[in-house]
């Protein structure tokens, strides 16, 4: 489902949602900026399929990346260090999201 104007994620993801279990599946929604550069497609997709394999357990699974350079404009990931969500060793437990 493709926002014909952009006016903000929060309508257009609930749009979205209440589009996919419409007919009552629980499906999982992969949600992606548009303004985001993708370096290692591969890389990406194996992150992807990763997150929906958690998120098909339940989980509300979250993409991040390492920062390079501190920037004011995003939040950020703060995550729990000591646990990991098995059986993946780069998945972890988010501990907040921090504006």
């Amino acid at each position: 489902m493709l926002e014909p104007t952009g006016r903000n994620t929060a309508p257009a993801l609930t749009l979205a949602a209440l589009a996919a279990v419409q007919d009552g599946q629980d499906p999982v929604l992969v949600v992606t900026p548009a303004d985001q550069t993708i370096a290692n497609p591969a890389a990406f997709t194996a992150a992807v399929q990763q997150a929906i394999d958690q998120a098909e357990q339940g989980n509300v699974v979250i993409l991040g990346v390492t920062p390079d350079k501190p920037e004011t404009g995003y939040g950020y990931i703060r995550t729990d260090q000591g646990r990991s969500a098995p059986p993946c060793a780069n998945v972890l437990n988010v501990a907040a999201f921090v504006e």
